[in-house]
């Protein structure tokens, strides 16, 4: 399946969670689950915040910012790569 198509299915379960595609709390609230869920942890403030401005900040409708918000997050290293928390790395390299 290629990421657009990844996309879509997301994009579907978004319609189902929030009937109102026009609401801003409830496309943060959807794409903050799914960025804790895709990076197997909560993201740092600067790595929500990159998300939460393509929502907050573009100018667009949520219906239009969340599949972009969902494309970027497919794409980024958090999603992509299982880095070591901070603590353990710590750990490891001392």
């Amino acid at each position: 399946m290629f990421a657009s198509e990844e996309i879509i299915e997301f994009w579907k379960e978004q319609i189902e969670i929030c009937p109102d595609t026009e609401s801003t709390e409830c496309a943060l609230s959807y794409l903050k689950d799914r960025v804790r869920r895709s990076y197997r942890r909560e993201p740092l403030d600067e790595e929500w915040q990159v998300f939460e401005d393509i929502i907050l900040h573009w100018g667009l409708e949520p219906k239009e910012s969340l599949p972009l918000a969902l494309q970027a997050l497919l794409q980024s290293p958090q999603f992509l790569y299982i880095y070591p928390s901070r603590q353990i790395s710590h750990l490891y390299l001392n």
